[in-house]
Order: structure tokens, then C-alpha cells, then sequence
């Protein structure tokens, strides 16, 4: 199921908060420019928070392949935004025994001293991509990362017929976690109600909760093997 997109949930949230009339024809709230260009700048706020509120299944990276370079720098995809883990790769692109995991390279990224070994921090490249520096020149390693929030924008050249031409204007980009669309669209309402003068409903917080509960709903639950037995042993950061 496709998520909704930023306009679908501007939509619902600027009918809800200011009755906004709506078009017989495409049964759409008619928005000015002004409140339009409102509620996208909310709905970019709002929506961070709520993006970074929980650990949510979209936000993850598919474990992405990289190669380090002569000087040993990986240089990050765009969209990542936080790393969670690295780990070096064997000749025969299994899974070799270096091992960071989040609190180094987060570490690492701000500076701080780690492990000779792990991560020398380094400035973002020309194109605002992060970089690492690992402890081989020229090898495979895995990352897994989170993505990014990327920003609603209002695209002069959008165009119905090639949407792909504009990925990011609000009529095309997606709202990343399906299950927070409810919470999104009452905290969006209730942002528009406080700039145009109408009491908030606040029942944002409790859509978000129940958003929160049904993700963890879907997480693996951690196993308990009784009686104890040395394979199922837990493995630990230096894996």
C-alpha cells in the first residue's frame, strides 16, 4: 500500500483545522498560496519530529555495500542520516570480523576519539554526503543506516503527467511511515490551527503512541532458549 503524500495529508489538515471549501470537482480543499506555502513549512517541522520520534521500520537502510578508497574514506549514499553499523567483508564477501556498531561510529562522526582501529572523523564531502574513514584501503564493507527526512518543496516545473521530474514537491513525495499518517495529520491540523487562531484539538500525541505500539507490534521479540545452550549464545559488539 502506497503511502499518502505530503498533500494528501496538507489536505486533510487544512480542511480539519480551518473549513476550508472544497472543490465540487476534484473534491479537494481549495488552499491559497499563503496558507498553502503555511502548511508545507509545517508539515516539513512537524514531520521530522514525528519521523525522529521512534525507530520505525521505513526509516531503515537495507544493509548497502560500499568499497573504501585508496585512502580508506567511505563516502555515505545521500539519504543516509544516521549510521547504526559497519562491518568489513572477506574476500569471498562474507561477513568478516570487524564489528562497529552505532556508539563508535556516532562517536567517531563527532569527533571524538575511538579506538585507533574504528573511525577517523571526517567532514561532509562537496555534495553534503558523510564520509568515515575505516582501517582497510580498497575493501568491501556493509553499513547499515537510517535515511534521511527529506523536505516538502512546491516545484514550479511540476507537471501531473511526469511526477518523477519533481521526487520532492508535495504533491508527489510520500509521508516515509504509514503508521504515524493519522498522528501526522492531527499534529499538522493543530499547527495550522495555532497560526490562524483556533484551539487545538491535541490528539496528536495519542495517535502517535498508538503509531508507536503498532510498529513494535511488528518487531522480532527476543528469544529466550531454556535451557540455556552455547549456540544461541548473544553476540556481542565485537562480533
Amino acid at each position: 500500500m502506497a503511502n499518502e503524500t505530503a498533500e494528501d495529508i496538507i489536505n486533510y489538515a487544512v480542511l480539519d483545522a480551518i473549513q476550508a471549501e472544497v472543490d465540487s470537482v476534484t473534491n479537494k480543499p481549495i488552499i491559497q498560496n499563503e496558507v498553502l506555502v503555511v502548511a508545507i513549512h509545517k508539515y516539513n517541522a512537524v514531520g521530522l519530529v514525528i519521523y525522529h520520534s521512534d525507530d520505525w521500520i521505513n526509516r531503515r537502510i537495507a544493509e548497502t555495500s560500499y568499497t573504501s578508497d585508496a585512502n580508506k574514506i567511505i563516502t555515505l549514499n545521500s539519504n543516509v542520516d544516521i549510521v547504526k553499523g559497519v562491518k568489513a567483508m572477506n574476500a569471498d564477501g562474507d561477513l568478516g570480523k570487524f564489528v562497529w556498531p552505532q556508539n563508535d561510529v556516532l562517536a567517531a562522526m563527532r569527533g571524538e576519539t575511538v579506538s585507533s582501529d574504528h573511525f577517523i572523523y571526517l567532514p561532509e564531502d562537496s555534495s553534503g554526503n558523510q564520509q568515515i574513514r575505516v582501517n582497510v584501503a580498497s575493501a568491501p564493507y556493509v553499513v547499515l543506516a537510517r535515511k534521511k527526512w527529506t523536505l516538502a518543496t512546491i516545484e514550479s516545473t511540476y507537471d501531473s503527467s511526469s511526477p518523477t521530474s519533481t521526487p520532492t514537491d508535495y504533491r508527489v513525495i510520500e509521508f516515509p511511515v504509514y503508521s504515524a499518517v493519522p498522528a501526522m495529520k492531527e499534529a499538522l491540523a493543530d499547527e495550522i490551527r495555532n497560526v490562524y487562531g483556533v484551539t487545538p484539538k491535541g490528539n496528536a500525541a495519542v495517535y502517535l503512541q498508538i503509531a508507536k505500539n503498532n510498529e513494535r507490534d511488528q518487531q522480532a521479540r527476543e528469544i529466550a532458549y531454556i535451557p540455556k545452550h552455547p549456540m544461541f549464545e548473544e553476540i556481542s559488539e565485537n562480533w
